[in-house]
Formats: structure tokens, C-alpha cells, sequence
């Protein structure tokens, strides 16, 4: 198992977020697959501030001032300023009712979650009570470069696919062709299984679904229906089946 101490260069999750974004052509794709490595890998880590505090609405975007309910602690380090993560903070983290997106690589702030509760916050009127957990949340994160050369390398070379749409002048209100192309791909590089399960899973459609509203909802004058997401979702999985029959 690699140590702190044995790592020679470090990127900052920024960084590394913006090559596998480059790479793949997609945040939101970079940031699902950037979290199942980090899931299944148990990534070593370091950090320049740590703090554990409730689990109790957002993760905060910054280092907070102390507070009562924030309390500031630091790990031994390699060196004096920086602190180190452990791996377990990336495998066994629990999943926070409070703010859905606990790993923000862009900005290289991550929470881990601790299972079991930790505080009981009673409500205003003393008669009901809401088990709290603590969760550890790290600034400023950085990984090693060899880690996530690995992983970049392990993508295979992306094959690009022929843009489709309709044509003649009628604007719809959402561009679905790009984000179609952008599946086809994924289907021709073998990714989809990774980042979307199983293609006969349960829910292996509602991803996909979800994945084409998220990926228009970045851009903000796009508007498109679920049920036509489903409905293009439906085709991509139609895809994927009629590429893996003829394997």
C-alpha cells in the first residue's frame, strides 16, 4: 500500500477534475467516475484544513470561523501543513440527508459521513428528538499525480461519433443530439457499465434518464420534459443492447 511519504508530486483536486472533465468531454461524467474510483480505490490523500462538525445542513463551500458546533483538529502529517486522509475516509463514508453532493472536485472540498449518530438535537418543543452524525470535512485536497495519471490512462482513446439532429429551421427548446453523441460514445469506449451499472439493473434507466436532465440543466436555457428524456433514454439503452449482441 502506497504511504504520504512515499508519494514525490501532488495534484490538487482541481486540477484533477478539469483533465479528467477535458478528457471525457463532460463534468458531470468526469465527477461520476472520478468518484466511483475514489469509492472502489480508497484513494490516498492530503489536505490543507480538517474539520468535524454535525452533519447538519450544506457542506460548507469554505473553512468556517469556530463555531459550537465546529471543531477544528488536524492528523499527523508528512508535512507541518498539510493533513492527511486516510482511505477509509473515501470507502466507508455514509451518505448525508443534508446535502446530496458531499465530493466537490472542482473546488477540492470532500466530507465523509460517519454511520453511527453521534448527538441527539432535540426540537423546540422537547417532545421529539433527531439522531446527528458528525462528518469530517477536508479543504483544500490533493491527490497523488501518479494516481490520477493512472486513471487517465486506463480511459480508453475516445471515438467520435457523427453529430446528430434534426435539420430544416424549427428550434426546439433543449439540444438532446450532443448529449446523444456524447452516450454513443460512452457505448463505443465500454464506459457505460462503469459509470451507469448493469445495462438490465433496475435503475439502470433512471440514470440515464437523470444523466440527460443534469446534463442539460447546465445549460440554462434548455428545458427538456422527463418523459422525452425517457424517451431518449429508452434509445440509448436500445443502443448499448444492439452493441453488446454484436460482441
Amino acid at each position: 500500500m502506497k504511504l504520504h511519504k512515499d508519494v514525490e508530486a501532488w495534484v490538487d483536486s482541481k486540477d484533477a477534475f478539469r483533465m479528467v472533465s477535458e478528457r471525457l468531454n463532460s463534468a458531470l461524467l468526469a465527477r461520476k467516475l472520478l468518484n466511483r474510483h475514489a469509492r472502489k480505490s480508497g484513494l490516498i490523500a492530503r489536505a490543507k484544513e480538517s474539520i468535524v462538525q454535525i452533519d447538519f445542513g450544506p457542506v460548507p463551500q469554505t473553512m468556517p470561523s469556530g463555531s459550537s458546533i465546529t471543531i477544528k483538529h488536524r492528523h499527523d502529517c508528512v508535512e507541518e501543513k498539510y493533513v492527511e486522509i486516510n482511505p477509509v475516509f473515501w470507502t466507508d463514508s455514509d451518505r448525508s440527508i443534508f446535502d446530496k453532493r458531499i465530493w466537490k472536485w472542482e473546488i477540492g472540498v470532500f466530507a465523509s459521513i460517519f454511520p453511527q449518530p453521534k448527538i441527539i438535537k432535540r426540537t423546540k418543543d422537547g417532545q421529539t428528538a433527531m439522531p446527528t452524525r458528525n462528518r469530517q470535512v477536508v479543504f483544500g485536497v490533493e491527490f497523488p499525480s501518479s494516481d490520477i495519471d493512472e486513471l487517465l490512462a486506463s480511459l480508453p482513446p475516445l471515438k467520435t461519433t457523427a453529430s446528430r439532429g434534426r435539420k430544416g429551421s424549427r428550434q426546439k427548446k433543449w439540444n438532446h443530439a450532443p448529449i446523444m453523441a456524447e452516450l454513443e460514445t460512452m457505448i463505443a469506449n465500454e464506459v457505460m457499465e462503469e459509470m451507469f451499472g448493469n445495462i438490465d439493473a433496475y435503475r439502470t434507466h433512471t440514470k440515464i434518464k437523470e444523466y440527460f436532465i443534469e446534463r442539460l440543466n447546465e445549460e440554462p436555457d434548455n428545458y427538456l420534459p422527463v418523459s422525452t428524456a425517457a424517451n431518449y433514454a429508452r434509445k440509448i439503452v436500445q443502443t448499448w443492447r444492439t452493441y453488446l449482441d454484436r460482441k
